[in-house]
């Protein structure tokens, strides 16, 4: 357990040491946040113009306004909507470069004591492809885990009137959710620990790495690191849900920007850490 939190203590001394990572992360979240949002908050604006709509779909869903809208700017939503893709798929695709930049550069401080910049960079093209085999594996995973849940969940149909009571699908709906958050964990588990190994070795395939990792997901260790990590996002959550109630808008705002910032610590520490401990 002394591993686990000494592994943890590096990594936020790591980040500490090198802040620039997370202006780095915060600054491109904000490039893409304008670029996504802002278009698409302008053309929501102009379809409802003046009116209180918005405000009534905030504090309650409202199926007729919603397919009103769909129905008259359907086509427009929809290119709208395609623009959204767009820039998610460039920002996973960022994200994916970030990770394996900062982690890179973290294993070169562990090998040479410091690191530069430029190793950010170079980790970033080196392990990118990898690390974007390792994402499309992992959401493959996840599709057909939703898939097979999806069936269970309507092997009965979905129409409540020829039930003799919906407390089954509901209490079916539960049961699936939190088998869906505890597969998650075990599946970030495996995530991390595949990135730290192909960082480590920097195999030419990953598949003996993936299946290497998928052996080490179950350690003691690594769910411990991961408890921890998940520990202090937990606490962030809370404090941040507990704050966001403020009426006053530049404070709300602020907050919001700190919870970002926080997350983004939450990504590379835990990264970090779990690249020590696989050490």
């Amino acid at each position: 357990m002394s591993h686990v939190l000494q592994s943890y203590k590096a990594a936020w001394q790591f980040l500490i040491r090198h802040k620039w990572i997370i202006s780095l992360l915060y600054g491109f979240n904000l490039v893409f946040a304008l670029l996504a949002i802002g278009p698409f908050n302008s053309y929501i604006e102009n379809i409802f113009a003046n009116s209180d709509t918005i405000n009534t779909l905030a504090n309650q869903f409202d199926y007729s306004i919603i397919m009103d809208v769909v129905n008259e700017y359907g086509i427009g939503i929809g290119m709208t909507f395609s623009a959204l893709f767009s820039y998610f798929i460039m920002y996973v695709l960022w994200s994916t470069f970030a990770t394996a930049g900062f982690l890179g550069m973290y294993q070169k401080s562990l090998i040479k004591g410091h690191s530069k910049i430029k190793e950010f960079w170079s980790s970033g093209i080196t392990f990118f492809f990898k690390f974007l085999r390792l994402n499309i594996y992992i959401i493959l995973i996840y599709v057909i885990v939703i898939a097979l849940m999806a069936v269970f969940f309507m092997k009965d149909g979905l129409d409540v009137f020829k039930m003799e009571s919906e407390v089954a699908l509901i209490s079916r709906f539960w049961m699936l959710l939190f088998l869906l958050f505890v597969l998650g964990f075990f599946i970030s588990i495996f995530r991390d620990v595949a990135r730290s190994n192909i960082i480590i070795s920097n195999p030419k395939y990953i598949h003996k790495t993936n299946l290497q990792s998928l052996k080490s997901t179950l350690r003691l260790r690594h769910i411990s690191l991961s408890l921890i990590n998940l520990i202090f996002l937990a606490i962030i959550c809370l404090i941040f849900y507990t704050l966001k109630g403020i009426e006053a808008v530049w404070l709300s705002f602020l907050i919001s920007q700190f919870y970002l910032v926080f997350r983004l610590c939450y990504r590379v520490v835990r990264g970090c850490s779990f690249l020590e401990v696989t050490q």
